[in-house]
């Protein structure tokens, strides 16, 4: 932890592996698998391990993903309920709070990465996953003005679901990999942040197009958000969580 929050020591652990959140490391703005490929590696070799073989650092990326800590404050607040123990409880409320503190981005009323190594604007690019920590956030109004930006058609509302990158981006496409396209498991988040909310409106809305979408994509693994064209694995199972919402 640095600064009272989770890092990691490369992109491949956020989950989200090319992201346009991680333009800065590649030092440009245009996407190309193989740069990022080559970064990766580079990123990888840089990567310090400890003795028992946990990367712990890295010189070149250090970063405090908001949807990272976001996930991990909320499950560390839900076992804390489920088993009783304050210990849980508070570890995960300070989280958040401490994800408000450090990355809450009042412009674009959403919460942003925190780099631990060097100036990266880049992650102040506008993604989706940025909305995750209402899951978590004591700020309500903070919650209801990011989860708003999901159905809103100016910024990440779709057809078939909430685009990952804003379509006003430079680096927005529908169809690659993290640079924009609908993610069925992040929009189940997004709803259950929703109902704890009391957004009815919002979570009956995030269904409607999660469904939507995972019909038409068949099932798969993510999708064209404009379209509803199926992209990645088909089927991958975790397009059946529509079921739950």
């Amino acid at each position: 932890m640095r600064a009272g929050l989770l890092v990691i020591v490369h992109p491949w652990e956020a989950g989200t592996d090319d992201s346009p959140r991680w333009d800065s490391w590649v030092g440009s703005s245009s996407w190309h698998r193989r740069l990022w490929t080559k970064v990766d590696h580079e990123l990888l070799a840089t990567t310090v391990f400890s003795a028992d073989g946990v990367a712990v650092d890295n010189p070149q990326f250090v970063v405090a993903p908001a949807s990272f800590n976001a996930i991990s404050a909320d499950a560390a607040i839900t076992l804390g309920e489920l088993l009783g123990d304050e210990s849980w409880l508070a570890r995960g409320r300070d989280l958040a709070v401490n994800l408000d503190n450090a990355a809450w981005d009042d412009e674009e009323q959403l919460w942003s990465d925190v780099a631990f190594v060097g100036n990266r604007d880049s992650l102040r690019i506008p993604t989706a996953d940025a909305v995750l920590p209402a899951l978590c956030t004591p700020d309500l109004a903070k919650a209801e003005k990011a989860l708003a930006q999901l159905v809103n058609p100016d910024r990440f509302g779709a057809a078939y679901g909430p685009r990952f990158v804003l379509r006003s981006e430079p680096a927005y496409d529908p169809d690659r990999y993290w640079r924009g396209p609908a993610w069925p498991q992040l929009n189940y988040l997004y709803a259950v942040a929703a109902r704890r909310c009391q957004s009815t409106d919002l979570v009956d809305e995030l269904s409607t197009v999660t469904k939507r979408g995972v019909l038409r994509a068949g099932f798969a693994e993510y999708w064209n958000p404009e379209t509803g064209r199926g992209l990645g694995a088909k089927p991958q199972t975790w397009a059946a969580v529509a079921a739950a919402l």
